[in-house]
């Protein structure tokens, strides 16, 4: 069962060195809407382990292909082998990862209060590479609204200052289809991601979560 929290105010509102951080992330902020909402933390779903460990070789994988990899299941290496040979004939991917000028990998990027680390950048265009179970890109596209996807990619535009921003995802099991999403496209979700972001960083700089 999920922890329950309260707020207590800070007699003075937090700066982000104060709180112990160098930046406020997406994930940072999710995991405290978490908090507030009751619902399990990551760390806390059963299986939630092996899937952030496959996620994390599919994006090293696709990033970092000359890197030693971790050896995994036979079917998760089918999976992953699949999946990368499916994000390499994405257009997209392919314009931004094959051409090594201006091509910056895994930069982290800070603006303000917050901040994180875009996978695949060049010039004023950025990437995230993502995994899904979702079957159709209208699927995925609902996924991107429940996770809150869009409001990252806004994120990333602003603490980066990009023009553009895609959300390139490969699915899991076959066909290993991906699916291509330009964040600007969806202007009010991504709006109303970022007005979410902005919540939960006034809310973490002046109250202080204390668990009931």
């Amino acid at each position: 069962m999920a922890a329950r929290y309260t707020l207590k105010k800070y007699p003075k509102a937090k700066t982000v060195s104060e709180l112990g951080r160098k930046y406020l992330s997406k994930s940072y902020l999710q995991r405290v809407k978490s908090m507030l909402l009751g619902q399990p933390l990551l760390s806390e779903i059963e299986g939630m382990e092996v899937h952030l460990k496959f996620g994390g070789e599919f994006h090293k994988r696709c990033l970092e292909p000359l890197r030693p990899c971790k050896l995994m299941s036979d079917e998760q290496e089918e999976h992953l082998d699949r999946m990368v040979e499916a994000i390499e004939d994405n257009p997209t991917f392919w314009d931004i990862y094959r051409s090594a000028k201006n091509r910056i990998i895994e930069q982290e990027n800070i603006r303000g209060d917050w901040g994180g680390i875009i996978d695949l950048r060049k010039n004023k265009v950025g990437i995230d590479l993502k995994s899904t179970s979702c079957t159709s890109e209208n699927q995925f596209v609902k996924s991107c609204s429940k996770y809150g996807y869009f409001g990252e990619g806004g994120l990333y535009m602003k603490i980066a200052n990009l023009d553009s921003f895609f959300l390139i995802a490969a699915m899991k099991k076959p066909p290993y289809k991906t699916f291509t999403i330009d964040v600007a496209d969806y202007p009010l979700e991504m709006a109303e991601g970022l007005e979410e972001l902005e919540a939960l960083t006034y809310l973490v700089k002046h109250y202080e979560l204390v668990e009931l």
